[in-house]
């Protein structure tokens, strides 16, 4: 840029230079806004090629004053890049993305929806995800690949998206993997209560040694200590009744009574109610094991197709096969 050329810089005559201009927007809060001293009032004007060094000095300054200020202004973290969010109706208030552990890393922002409000998230991996009114939902920043979001008051649902890949849910019950193409509904209400209803797919829940599976047409319970034992929509309301009794046993640690209760929840199981059946397996001793495929057997369940050494001792990749059979 030569004086001749463009003025602006010199004496702030002729185009206005945008990135002149967007520095001294910057630095404005610097300058000087009282009077001269009378010393430098009286002195005689300097001549054209002095100011010209005065002036060029003066942008040096203040392009080392900018240069400076971009350096170390504070940055705000990038907010979410695996989600996309979509307001659809009433007050939905999303705030300031905050970083997880550190400067620079990765992002969670909070989404809360009003009485009437609902929201859209739309993953990169190709998820969609339902907010419904008043819920209280983070979306995490943790790359492309992984659509992870936490639960902490509401319902949301998902929708049936072919090429997403799997969405990560937290919850105060646990994490909730949920296979691509899954339609469920979580919910989790203030009282420390919620649910999770499937309507096609599968959802994962994992607990340390413990775990919990729903495939399609199933139900759980969820509560601060856990994920219940799913049932399946055609359950009879005994079968429902004593795996409540079951779950609640448990929950309180009274591990006799629960044994006991397992009687009730066999007798009254139907052929229909394998899930439970495989979910209940992780809910038990080797003895209760010996049980429930006892009970399996009887109701012509395929887990007869499966070592029953590896079965009593719930081996991973045994029951996996039992599932994999059960649910083609």
């Amino acid at each position: 840029m030569t004086q001749s050329a463009n003025n602006y810089l010199w004496d702030r005559s002729g185009h206005v230079d945008p990135a002149i201009a967007e520095l001294e927007r910057i630095l404005a809060p610097l300058a000087h806004h009282g009077t001269l001293p009378a010393q430098l009032l009286a002195r005689p004007a300097r001549s054209p090629i002095r100011r010209s060094r005065a002036f060029a000095v003066a942008a040096a300054v203040l392009l080392a004053g900018a240069a400076l200020y971009l350096a170390f202004r504070p940055t705000s973290p990038r907010g979410p890049q695996s989600w996309t969010i979509e307001r659809q109706s009433g007050n939905v208030a999303i705030a300031d993305p905050q970083p997880i552990k550190g400067p620079g890393g990765e992002t969670g922002q909070w989404i809360e929806t009003g009485p009437d409000a609902t929201a859209q998230l739309s993953g990169l991996a190709g998820g969609v995800v339902h907010i419904s009114p008043e819920s209280r939902v983070r979306i995490f920043d943790l790359g492309k690949a992984t659509q992870r979001l936490e639960l902490s008051r509401g319902s949301i649902y998902t929708e049936q998206s072919a090429t997403g890949g799997p969405i990560e849910i937290s919850t105060a019950a646990g994490t909730a993997t949920l296979a691509p193409g899954t339609v469920c509904m979580i919910s989790f209400k203030q009282d420390g209560r919620g649910a999770v209803e499937v309507k096609t797919g599968t959802v994962d829940f994992r607990n340390d040694s413990e775990r919990t599976r729903l495939a399609s047409f199933c139900t759980a319970e969820l509560a601060q200590k856990g994920v219940g034992t799913p049932r399946s929509g055609t359950a009879s309301p005994g079968f429902a009744g004593a795996l409540a009794r079951f779950d609640q046993a448990r929950s309180s640690g009274d591990m006799k009574s629960a044994a006991i209760t397992l009687a009730d929840v066999l007798k009254s199981a139907a052929a229909t109610d394998e899930v439970s059946l495989w979910n209940l397996m992780w809910r038990t001793d080797a003895d209760g094991r010996k049980r429930i495929l006892s009970r399996a057997r009887q109701l012509g369940g395929v887990v007869v197709k499966v070592n029953d050494d590896a079965l009593f001792s719930a081996d991973e990749n045994a029951m996996e096969t039992w599932w994999n059979i059960m649910q083609p």
